[in-house]
């Protein structure tokens, strides 16, 4: 008669599943009534640098030194502030504190909501300087009216300005530095793989590849600055008030970002880098068409030297 032991099936632990908070794609703290940090989802952590092991536990005062600041501007305003990220520079935040019912006598918890409106603010700074444009000379209005009567002024792909306004912007900006003796400087940027991506991959690959770029140049470039795709895979950045050194590190860190950008397209990996030629005002070009001119010239020095690269004149 068998005798062997009977092998006995232990249960699998069941995996511990996120919680709501920790699927939202704004940035979320939880404070307990001793404002000890309970929970920071992954949002929350990009935008304010804190990890989980560092702030979990802890009082928000001892592990992020901003919300003193924060706090105050919270009990100013009541519940909504804005104020900018300790983790991302050029990043705006908007928070919203809101307190959970609490027992008499005892302090009430509270949640933390964190949303980015980067993108928000530099839209209505485009706005705006777009009516300083069309308000600044009775003559550059009328001929800036009657070309915008005909087409829209941004590109439909990555809704950044076209060409017709970019011109006619950087007219304005030079200008105005003439008078104030400022410098201007010109990104002339071309993308690398846009026509390999088309002839490989097809239209829909290369407005991916569009739509990426226009994302991240909003994102790198400077309140003020004015963005615009040329056409095809050309784009030109005018940076009023920026010297060469202001604007080749602004060009290098979008050429970093955008090279980190690795598309993936119907199960393969297009790179995804630019070229770029900077030229500045007035030492390279006194009139738009020598600026652009200059730009192009340290374009063509770029790509001849392989590419994903930037070169200043």
């Amino acid at each position: 008669m068998p005798t062997g032991k009977r092998s006995i099936r232990r249960p699998q632990a069941s995996q511990k599943r996120p919680s709501m908070l920790q699927l939202l794609p704004d940035g979320i703290i939880l404070l307990d009534g001793a404002g000890r940090i309970t929970e920071i989802n992954p949002p929350a952590r990009k935008l304010t640098g804190l990890t989980e092991r560092k702030a979990l536990g802890k009082s928000i005062l001892d592990v992020f030194p901003e919300w003193e600041g924060w706090d105050e501007q919270l009990r100013r305003t009541g519940s909504k502030a804005v104020v900018r990220s300790p983790a991302q520079p050029d990043c705006t935040l908007e928070i919203i504190r809101l307190f959970a019912p609490s027992g008499r006598g005892k302090r009430a918890a509270s949640l933390i909501s964190i949303h980015d409106i980067s993108d928000r603010i530099r839209m209505e700074e485009d706005h705006k300087r777009s009516l300083e444009l069309l308000l600044d000379k009775n003559t550059s209005i009328q001929a800036l009216s009657a070309s915008l009567r005909d087409q829209a002024i941004r590109d439909p792909v990555t809704s950044l300005f076209n060409r017709c306004y970019i011109v006619e912007a950087l007219k304005h900006e030079l200008a105005r530095a003439a008078r104030s003796k400022a410098p201007v400087s010109v990104l002339r940027i071309r993308l690398d793989q846009y026509q390999k991506a088309g002839e490989v991959y097809g239209d829909k690959a290369v407005v991916e590849i569009l739509k990426i770029m226009g994302s991240l140049v909003y994102r790198y470039i400077r309140r003020g600055d004015l963005a615009s795709r040329l056409s095809g895979e050309d784009f030109l950045v005018v940076m009023p008030g920026a010297s060469p050194s202001i604007a080749e590190p602004r060009a290098e860190r979008l050429r970093e970002a955008f090279h980190d950008s690795i598309l993936n397209y119907l199960g393969s990996k297009i790179d995804c880098t630019f070229s770029c030629g900077i030229a500045s005002y007035p030492v390279q070009g006194e009139t738009v068409d020598g600026l652009l001119e200059s730009a192009e010239l340290a374009l063509q020095e770029s790509i001849a030297a392989g590419g994903n690269r930037v070169t200043s004149r």
